[in-house]
C-alpha cells in the first residue's frame, strides 16, 4: 500500500499489523482523488475510523492542510503517527500544515472544529448498526461555509441514510461486502 498521488506519491503505507484495519485499496483511493480534485487543495479534514490513515495521508499529499486522524486501537495509533511523519518528511515539513491523532472510538469523537472533508471507513457491521447515527456524528462535523464533502466507504449492497444529504457519486461494486465508497453533500 502507498500515497498514490500528489507531492508524497508512492511513499509506502503501514498498518502496523493492527489486526482489525481494512486499508482503503489504492485504486480505491485514486478513484475517490480522482472525483474530488482540486477541492482536496487547502481542506481540512478529519478521517474517522482512520486504521492506517490512507484518506488523510493521500489528502495531506494533494495539499490539504492538514486535519485529524481519529482511530480507537493502540497499534494503528502508532502506525498512523508513523505514516504521518513519513508524508511530511517527503512534504518537506510544510509551515502551516498540522495534523493531529486522537485514540478515542469515533461514536464518542466530538470537535469545535468544523472540516471540508470527512474520510469515514468504519467497520462495515458498525456502518450496518450505527448508519444514521454515523451520519448525524458526520453531519455536525461539516463546515457550514463549504464546500464540505463526506467521504464514506460502505458495504456496497448498503444503502445510505439519506436523509439530509444527496449522492454526487458512488465508486465500486455493488455485492455483500464489497467495498463502496459514497461522495456525499449535505442538503438543507
Amino acid at each position: 500500500m502507498r500515497i498514490t498521488g500528489g507531492k508524497a506519491g508512492g511513499i509506502p503505507i503501514t498498518t502496523g499489523r493492527a489486526e482489525h484495519v481494512r486499508p482503503a485499496t489504492d485504486r480505491m483511493r485514486e478513484a475517490v482523488f480522482s472525483s474530488l480534485g482540486e477541492q482536496v487543495e487547502k481542506a481540512r479534514f478529519v478521517d474517522l475510523f482512520a486504521g492506517s490513515g490512507s484518506y488523510g495521508l493521500e489528502a495531506l499529499s494533494r495539499g490539504a492542510t492538514g486535519g485529524i486522524f481519529v482511530e480507537k486501537h493502540p497499534r494503528a495509533v502508532e502506525a498512523i503517527t508513523r505514516n504521518i511523519q513519513a508524508v511530511m518528511k517527503s512534504l518537506g515539513n510544510p509551515e502551516g500544515v498540522s495534523t493531529k491523532v486522537i485514540r478515542r472510538d469515533v461514536l464518542r469523537f466530538n470537535s469545535n472544529e468544523r472540516f471540508n472533508l470527512i474520510f469515514m471507513d468504519p467497520p462495515y457491521d458498525l456502518a450496518r448498526s450505527h448508519g444514521p447515527e454515523l451520519m448525524k456524528l458526520t453531519r455536525a462535523l461539516l463546515n457550514p461555509e463549504g464546500p464540505a464533502l463526506l467521504i464514506y466507504e460502505l458495504p456496497g449492497d448498503l444503502s445510505i441514510p439519506a436523509a439530509g444529504w444527496s449522492c454526487r457519486r458512488r465508486i465500486g461494486k455493488s455485492g455483500t461486502n464489497e467495498p463502496s465508497i459514497a461522495i456525499l453533500e449535505a442538503v438543507d
